[in-house]
């Protein structure tokens, strides 16, 4: 498992099948980073987000996985859910509700980043005015945008309670989808307009 460490494996696989490299280091990527933790900038600033990130939940994620690979190593199969594996069975429920309490916080976290985006936004005109709820009469940060959150999390969808399964370490799947679309969509603007590309290029870069 060490030998994943080794970047001229990544680089052998951009070299040697360009056809699945995209795929495979873009899930890498999105496994190792996720788009959580840039969200609590808005309310902590980037230093508090940087050091957890690097001295805590970076190290973990990396030795979970690679606890998962040595465990298919030497299972020398497939498992469902190789984490859940990982533990023995009186263990397993405090596993399950350590990965229940990631997602909620990690729910938290995707929702309070798109209020503080939303604000933003208004302040840039490059939305309209939105109604916008001070929730705390001493932290500035501590909004609510009702439109925001019936977007992001509408109650009438039948994916309400599914949009954020009890994934290990918060890996959402919708909310994080939410985070590249709105990622993908401002990065294009900022090509257009501020670094004038072409549009053929700005629609390349975005596809």
């Amino acid at each position: 498992m060490l030998a994943a460490l080794n970047p001229s494996c990544g680089i052998g696989l951009l070299l040697h099948r360009p056809q699945v490299a995209l795929a495979i280091i873009g899930a890498v990527f999105l496994a190792i980073t996720g788009g959580e933790p840039c969200m609590p900038h808005g309310h902590f600033g980037k230093r508090p987000v940087r050091i957890a990130w690097f001295a805590l939940v970076g190290p973990a994620l990396v030795i979970n996985y690679f606890g998962q690979g040595a465990l298919l190593l030497e299972l020398g199969k497939p498992v469902d859910h190789p984490l859940y594996y990982l533990v023995p069975a009186t263990v397993l429920p405090w596993l399950v509700a350590l990965a229940t309490a990631a997602t909620v916080i990690a729910s938290q976290a995707t929702i309070s980043g798109a209020f503080s985006m939303a604000r933003q936004a208004v302040h840039l005109d490059l939305l309209p005015r939105l109604r916008v709820l001070q929730t705390s009469a001493l932290e500035h940060g501590q909004i609510y945008v009702p439109i925001v959150n019936w977007l992001v999390f509408p109650r009438s969808s039948p994916s309400w309670s599914a949009s954020a399964p009890p994934m290990p370490w918060g890996a959402l799947t919708a909310p994080r989808c939410r985070t590249m679309v709105v990622t993908t969509i401002l990065g294009a603007f900022v090509a257009a307009t501020q670094w004038n590309w072409p549009k053929w290029q700005v629609a390349g870069f975005s596809a």
